[in-house]
């Protein structure tokens, strides 16, 4: 279109007609980029809510240590042998919090690995620690008895 021959009524009205479609698509292409701001808000959100559940998993598991060292230092043995029930009922419920947390095929992965790892941890605990404990229990009364007095 030659705008050289329109007339200048028709210019303005060309240009008008022009502005108001450009104030469109620019009102279009603000608001498609504030719903994608919108999502990316809402993620960061949601993985925020997750690191969070993380960092109380990662609290019950040092709770293991703790207990763990706990039973070796008091050799108070029936209230560790409680400590690791709750720590066991615990396990679980932090395993499913992990996998449901997980979202990506890597993720899945790495929750796996910590299921194995944080199940042997305790069974090391429980398998490998308690018994011993337990054998050295009758040793170690005569030495409760004098740490007492």
């Amino acid at each position: 279109m030659n705008l050289e021959k329109l007339s200048f009524k028709k210019k303005i009205l060309f240009n008008f007609l022009f502005l108001i479609f450009l104030f469109v698509a620019i009102i279009i292409l603000l608001l498609f980029n504030q719903h994608k701001l919108g999502d990316l808000q809402d993620e960061g959100a949601r993985r925020f809510t997750d690191s969070e559940k993380l960092s109380h998993v990662l609290l019950d598991v040092s709770q293991v240590y703790a207990v763990a060292a706990d039973a070796q230092i008091n050799h108070n043995l029936s209230e560790t042998k409680k400590d690791l029930a709750e720590i066991k009922t615990q396990m679980d419920k932090n395993i499913k919090e992990v996998f449901g947390i997980a979202d990506t095929n890597e993720e899945k992965k790495w929750a796996e690995e910590f299921k194995t790892h944080y199940q042997n941890y305790v069974a090391t605990f429980e398998l490998g620690l308690m018994p011993e404990l337990e054998k050295t229990e009758s040793a170690n009364a005569k030495t409760k008895e004098l740490d007492g007095k």
